[in-house]
């Protein structure tokens, strides 16, 4: 936690883009939460460029991912509700007095 903290405010303090440097718990947040992801998965830190695009590079994947899983179930549940149609009325069933 110790090493993500201080990675996050050297982020920000040395940001040549960051004009006004300001250390609080809402600026810092989203940089610690995304260096101990980091830290907790053995992934390299990068320079800003690099790092920011591999960033929104894996969040774009993610997104697609659970976008073709969302999709996936809705298939899933079109093909269990097709068949649901096809069998329903196929089956009759004799009363014991049928006989």
């Amino acid at each position: 936690m110790q090493i993500a903290f201080t990675i996050s405010t050297c982020e920000l303090i040395l940001n040549p883009e960051n004009s006004d440097i300001q250390v609080n718990e809402t600026v810092i947040k989203p940089f610690l939460i995304k260096n101990l992801k980091k830290i907790r998965e053995n992934e390299d830190f990068y320079l800003y460029e690099e790092s920011d695009k591999r960033d929104e590079r894996d969040e774009k994947d993610e997104e697609e991912k659970e976008k073709d899983e969302r999709e996936e179930e809705k298939k899933v549940e079109n093909e269990r509700e097709e068949k649901e149609k096809d069998y329903k009325g196929t089956f009759s069933y004799q009363n014991s007095s049928d006989k």
